[in-house]
């Protein structure tokens, strides 16, 4: 199975990433979970503020957070791909549309 194909799969059972609250504050994880047995498949672990957005396609995450940051992950492995740097304030939303990452 090709890497590309074993994405597709994958993604395809993941129910999504949340954020967790813990005693009213957001904390830096998010957790993802597969679709059809509701079971944890990963956490998500890098960044330094709260986790505000996130968006999900092609077996790719991206997160949006209160640290400024915005980050890439597989879906598969939990690994970051990149971190996206540079903001001045955190960011409160992402739209994550193919190529392309509009924060």
């Amino acid at each position: 199975m090709t890497s590309g194909s074993s994405h597709g799969k994958l993604f395809s059972e993941i129910v999504g990433v949340t954020t967790h609250a813990r005693h009213s504050s957001k904390d830096a994880l998010m957790h993802v979970y597969n679709r059809k047995t509701l079971i944890l498949h990963t956490v998500l672990r890098g960044h330094e503020g709260p986790v505000n957005a996130v968006g999900l396609e092609n077996g790719r995450v991206v997160s949006a957070s209160g640290d400024g940051r915005m980050m890439l992950w597989d879906v598969e492995t939990g690994e970051c791909i990149r971190v996206f740097e540079g903001h001045e304030k955190g960011l409160a939303c992402i739209e994550f549309k193919a190529r392309l990452h509009i924060q």
